[in-house]
């Protein structure tokens, strides 16, 4: 049984994915594919027993029963491949905090969870996204989590370091710690030729699976996030400024919700800030390395990835 973990990166449609592989599971059984529906890992034994591991005198170790409980819970008969797609293995690369340390120096979360599988044989699918446009994702995730109340031009600036956001430098710690056969690289920018097509391509190239295998395999549903409206955006960060901490992060949700009930996102152009100070910025440190990225790092080029 091989295990293909799908690490995100965030931002990068992996819920759109998530919420289109689950009704699929039929689909995906007779391409081999065992999946795991996103959550599995993390509330299984395996997951409650990794939170409680600790590097103490009198250390909490994961058992390997776990982790063989695990996967034995979730194979199928006929299936030889075992997809996980849990971005929680790179969720620390949302937000890429000044002083935080680069994401590749971060990289070692990744390691620790899944040398817990080294007895099996395993491969890692991370998804990168061009970092002007990661950014903008980001930005509005936690505009709509209520963690910003700053507008776009004087967030970036002030909350975040470029130079940390290198995908070649995360990358190249992933193939020195599993080598380069065990990763796959793809881009987000796919999906800008549709997302039925990212999705196939992501079945396709995660999976190995030949892609007429999967040419007449579409989403089930409709799994894109809507993005906020630009004014339910502008009343968004509003509400962060002026309610802060006493608002939980649940009745923000909701209160957000009622907004988009008012305003719905289809009548209004997505939320779009000038980014053009930010793009320069990005592609100036960047544009040389994602082309390298593009080169020679992804299993799917494509030249969104590219800053021109």
């Amino acid at each position: 049984m091989q295990i293909i973990f799908h690490i995100g990166a965030p931002k990068t449609a992996t819920t759109s994915l998530q919420h289109a592989l689950k009704p699929a599971r039929l689909r995906l059984a007779q391409q081999g594919i065992a999946y795991v529906p996103t959550g599995k890992l993390r509330n299984s034994e395996f997951g409650e027993a990794l939170r409680d591991e600790t590097p103490s005198f009198f250390r909490r170790r994961v058992s390997r029963k776990a982790v063989d409980d695990f996967v034995r819970t979730w194979s199928q008969p006929g299936t030889d491949r075992m997809l996980v797609s849990e971005e929680g293995f790179s969720i620390y690369l949302l937000h890429p905090r000044r002083k935080g340390g680069d994401w590749a120096s971060q990289a070692g979360r990744t390691f620790k969870i899944l040398r817990h599988f080294e007895p099996y044989d395993f491969r890692v699918v991370l998804t990168v996204r061009r970092q002007d446009s990661y950014l903008l994702s980001c930005y509005a995730h936690l505009v709509r989590h209520g963690r910003i109340g700053l507008p776009f031009e004087e967030w970036w600036p002030k909350e975040v370091d470029l130079s940390l956001m290198s995908w070649r430098r995360y990358i190249e710690a992933l193939n020195a710690e599993y080598g380069a056969e065990r990763v796959t690289v793809l881009p987000y920018e796919r999906i800008r030729d549709g997302f039925g097509g990212y999705y196939r391509n992501f079945i396709a190239e995660a999976c190995r699976v030949p892609e007429e295998s999967v040419a007449d395999m579409e989403p089930e549903e409709n799994a894109l996030n809507p993005a906020l409206s630009d004014p339910a955006m502008q009343i968004a960060l509003i509400v962060n400024r002026h309610t802060r901490k006493q608002v939980t992060a649940l009745e923000r949700k909701d209160l957000i919700k009622e907004m988009k009930r008012v305003l719905p996102p289809k009548q209004f152009p997505k939320y779009a800030p000038d980014i053009k100070d930010l793009r320069e910025a990005t592609a100036r440190i960047f544009a040389d390395e994602n082309r390298y990225v593009n080169e020679h790092l992804l299993a799917a080029p494509h030249p969104g990835f590219l800053f021109g």
